[in-house]
């Protein structure tokens, strides 16, 4: 077979061990509607440009996106300016104890391997995920416990922005304002919150020359639905 040929069997043989998926794209995008009517779980299958006869690696995708929150983030004027409707989006290797950007080899001896590898870890890792929005109230109540850390092994260093906004969509400004006490407390540049609340709180919302990192638009966000935090 061709590399691009291996590629795609690779991908057929994915999909058979996943149940409730349509295909698209060659099997290369499979998406699933999940049981609330709203929310679509995607796995995208991505090679590389690089790919020969003795080198055919594959990266895997996860999304998670719903209508309800399309529909919201077109009426608003959000900072990110996405209106796709994607609130989570990940590498599959984030989502497992290695917390690693995850090429599998597809060449010779390596497929059977490599496609046993990534069903595991999508059956074990990722489709969790999906189950876990599949509810968006059991889902805003566990963003509201516990963040962005929606396994184990995730944690709330780093500020996943489209499930914030998610969060408040769903769940309002309390639910927001808990997601974002966890990334908060977890990072290393509480300071620059701090110092960031301080001036919106003082009507100066560029008095804080350290106001351009990630969340500080969330922050802002925040502050002007009412959002309050004590620092």
């Amino acid at each position: 077979m061709t590399p691009r040929e291996t590629f795609l069997h690779a991908c057929t043989q994915i999909t058979a061990q996943l149940d409730g998926f349509r295909l698209l794209q060659k099997g290369q995008v499979l998406k699933k509607d999940l049981s609330d009517k709203d929310t679509v779980c995607e796995i995208r299958f991505q090679g590389s440009r690089n790919n020969g006869a003795h080198n055919i690696t594959m990266l895997v995708h996860l999304t998670l996106s719903s209508r309800q929150f399309k529909q919201w983030a077109q009426s608003q004027s959000l900072p990110n300016g996405d209106t796709s409707g994607i609130f989570y989006a990940n590498q599959l290797g984030y989502l497992t104890p290695r917390k690693d950007w995850r090429h599998w080899q597809l060449a010779g001896a390596s497929l059977p391997y490599s496609v046993h590898g990534i069903v595991a870890d999508l059956q074990q890792y990722a489709l969790p995920l999906c189950d876990l929005f599949t509810d968006k109230a059991a889902a805003v109540a566990y963003l509201r416990q516990h963040g962005s850390a929606l396994n184990p092994w995730l944690d709330n260093k780093n500020l996943h922005t489209d499930l914030f906004y998610y969060t408040f969509c769903c769940g309002g400004s309390e639910a927001a304002r808990d997601f974002l006490l966890h990334h908060i407390k977890a990072c290393s540049y509480r300071k620059r919150y701090a110092d960031l609340y301080a001036a919106l709180a003082s009507g100066q919302p560029d008095a804080s020359s350290n106001s351009d990192f990630i969340g500080a638009d969330e922050l802002r966000f925040a502050y002007a639905q009412g959002i309050r935090f004590d620092f």
